[in-house]
């Protein structure tokens, strides 16, 4: 999955900055708030038969001081991450881009922050 045009797509949506408050795979431990996306532990499947055309996921995280502030900004990343048949990535025919299941919620950081996830499901076709 290229996390890197999703990020991309969050800051031009004005949901965050990336470097600031949204990244890649992993987010700065002291960060009290934000945005982390990650790649499935399974990575994605490459179908031979179909090139370029991807059905993956990837874990959407939020992290705030409580567990309100946490969920407001799932709502807006999940909102804003909810799409389907678009080109509004750039170089990503989205076939859709869709939330799996509602927040989970994880014991508190050590930092005592909030985090929360949401395991989105992914299908385009790669144009990059």
């Amino acid at each position: 999955m290229r996390l890197e045009s999703i990020a991309s797509y969050l800051q031009a949506q004005s949901v965050g900055t990336q470097g600031q408050d949204i990244f890649i795979n992993a987010m700065p431990a002291l960060d009290e708030a934000g945005i982390l996306l990650r790649q499935p532990f399974s990575g994605t499947a490459i179908d031979h038969e179909l090139p370029r055309y991807r059905k993956t996921s990837f874990m959407l995280i939020t992290r705030a001081r409580t567990m309100q502030a946490a969920k407001i900004l799932m709502d807006a990343a999940v909102a804003t991450l909810t799409v389907s048949n678009s080109d509004a990535l750039t170089d990503l025919h989205v076939n859709y881009i869709r939330p799996r299941h509602e927040p989970i919620a994880f014991a508190p950081t050590p930092g005592n922050m909030t985090e929360l996830l949401v395991n989105m499901d992914a299908c385009y076709v790669d144009l990059g």
